[in-house]
């Protein structure tokens, strides 16, 4: 990978970045997507009408999945209370 160059080269902002913050959509499971190590990070996004809605990014800093996985479980539960959701 070449610094600067970007993943998907056919990746535009005013195409795929939403012009204010998207809220959780009732009824639909919520995706959250781990990477854990010492810089761990976790993403919350829905599945709803065949478009992929990517809500929240929550970043840790120099920390274990020990003291990270608290971390998303509150963010859950303050941010999508009563959702289904799945850990990928």
């Amino acid at each position: 990978m070449v610094d600067g160059s970007p993943v998907w080269p056919a990746f535009v902002v005013d195409t795929h970045v939403a012009r204010e913050a998207l809220r959780p959509v009732a009824n639909y499971e919520v995706t959250v997507g781990l990477d854990f190590g010492r810089q761990p990070a976790a993403i919350f996004m829905q599945a709803v009408n065949n478009r992929v809605l990517i809500q929240h990014e929550l970043l840790g800093l120099n920390e274990g999945a020990v003291s990270f996985a608290p971390k998303v479980k509150r963010f859950l539960e303050v941010n999508y209370p009563g959702y289904k959701f799945r850990l990928v």
